[in-house]
């Protein structure tokens, strides 16, 4: 627990804000409770001993393993930075957007495909696949 940063006040704050995550049936007093905080979950596992509760686990993970979360890490930045544009490019006598490689990866957006928009004024809304 104290690798992690944490101590019995942050499982004290899991058991009064946390939610059940009980991955299997447990007996009845004892207790499994998760909070998130970004895109870690803490995990606190108790018993209930009457006038007590002895913690039995403590553990961390995360939702996102490293590959799926840099990439929506990296277009959080982009878009918080203003950074995030499309462009419009010309493709013989065609207006083309151009979208950024980030913008690509997470939508899975392929070469070819096709959209619905609609059009606002000031405003292009592009619906993206179901």
């Amino acid at each position: 627990m104290w690798h992690f940063g944490k101590d019995l006040w942050d499982v004290l704050e899991i058991l009064e804000k946390g939610y059940d995550c009980s991955a299997s049936r447990r007996r009845p007093n004892v207790l499994e409770k998760c909070i998130m905080k970004g895109t870690n979950v803490f995990k606190a596992v108790v018993v209930d001993c009457g006038d007590y509760f002895k913690l039995i686990h403590f553990g961390k993970f995360n939702l996102y393993d490293e590959k799926e979360i840099q990439p929506i890490l990296h277009y959080n930045k982009l878009k918080k930075e203003n950074r995030l544009r499309v462009t419009v490019g010309v493709l013989g006598k065609s207006k083309i957007f151009r979208i950024p490689k980030i913008a690509e990866h997470l939508y899975k957006i392929y070469k070819g495909e096709k959209f619905d928009f609609d059009l606002k004024p000031g405003e292009i809304s592009i619906k993206m696949k179901d």
